[in-house]
């Protein structure tokens, strides 16, 4: 399995859940397919700015983390 792979950004967007926070999440979705936040229990995934700096920076590289939770954005 391929450790890294590079996928097009602009298939991504900052999607926000109902409970107030943040994940970067593939469009059409609905919060689906999260590389990045989309997790309640972090405070930081409440914060909008966070979550529009680490768009931005982003590559579009992710990262493979385990069968668990997959490809990811890598900080």
């Amino acid at each position: 399995m391929n450790n890294k792979v590079t996928v097009n950004k602009l298939d991504y967007e900052i999607f926000q859940y109902s409970g107030g926070y943040y994940g970067i999440c593939k469009i059409g979705t609905n919060g689906g397919e999260c590389v990045f936040a989309g997790d309640s229990a972090w405070e930081e995934f409440y914060d909008l700015e966070l979550i529009k700096e680490v768009y931005n920076a982003w590559n579009s590289e992710l990262i493979y983390t385990g069968d668990k939770y997959g490809y990811k954005i890598e900080l």
